[in-house]
């Protein structure tokens, strides 16, 4: 009886945290894109955009691991399996490190040499590279960020990676807030805003260590144990890619 309080009590308020993340962060954006948008003006705001939307695009380089990292830690997790956790978690920061970098060499490649990608004038393409090289410094971070959100929410914490995204979505708001205060140019107020989404690893990796999830933030390279996620991730982005050329290659 206990235990079916305590599921409900961890659905309950995962549900309502994300719910308040969720509209808290639409709220934020309903007002922060007017003001951004009047701040930089409507083109340099596209570039703001532009660059976002290529970053989103290195997303494919996670190869479904999101998914099987979650799966197996939260069964290590039950099992009481914690040096296996550590081992994969730790294995997992390598591969989301190397994976950082070839995000970074890319978004530095194309602000490099990518200049007949896409139809901007040369002095737009000058601010739209150094948005892509701002991306670039913050990519590691990022991506090794994921794998302390997969322990946690392997272990049951979503509400507090809810509460962790929603106090962003307020620092955020604070950044947007400077920004037209102090009259930031849009590098100024992009490298802020990166710092408060990188920041979310503090947390992340706080709690983690706290619940003798992972020892350290150190890489480890123990590939056979790693070697598990890493299949069932690769079948989940083979699934997905098919199902997708399915959905897009059927006949009207």
């Amino acid at each position: 009886m206990a235990k079916t309080k305590s599921t409900i009590g961890y659905f309950a308020g995962s549900i309502a945290w994300g719910t308040i993340s969720k509209l808290l962060g639409a709220g934020i954006k309903f007002v922060t894109i007017p003001a951004l948008l009047a701040h930089f003006g409507k083109e340099n705001y596209g570039l703001l955009t532009l660059a976002i939307a290529t970053n989103a695009y290195m997303k494919l380089l996670d190869m479904g691991m999101n998914t099987g990292g979650i799966k197996f830690f939260s069964q290590w997790i039950s099992s009481g399996k914690y040096d296996m956790i550590d081992r994969v978690a730790r294995t997992n920061i390598s591969f989301y490190l190397g994976v950082g970098l070839l995000n970074s060499f890319i978004l530095i490649g194309v602000g490099t040499w990518g200049e007949g990608l896409f139809k901007l004038s040369p002095e737009q393409f000058s601010t739209f590279r150094y948005l892509l090289f701002i991306l670039s410094a913050f990519s590691i971070i990022n991506w090794i960020t994921f794998v302390f959100n997969q322990l946690l929410v392997a272990d049951e914490k979503i509400a507090f990676t809810q509460q962790i995204m929603a106090l962003r979505s307020i620092l955020g708001l604070s950044v947007v807030g400077i920004t037209v205060a102090f009259k930031w140019s849009i590098l100024e107020y992009f490298f802020a805003d990166l710092v408060v989404s990188a920041g979310v690893i503090f947390p992340y990796y706080y709690l983690a260590r706290k619940r003798r999830l992972i020892r350290s933030i150190l890489p480890a390279f123990y590939w056979k144990d790693f070697s598990i996620v890493f299949k069932y991730g690769l079948a989940i982005l083979a699934m997905s890619i098919f199902q997708f050329t399915a959905t897009q290659s059927r006949p009207l």
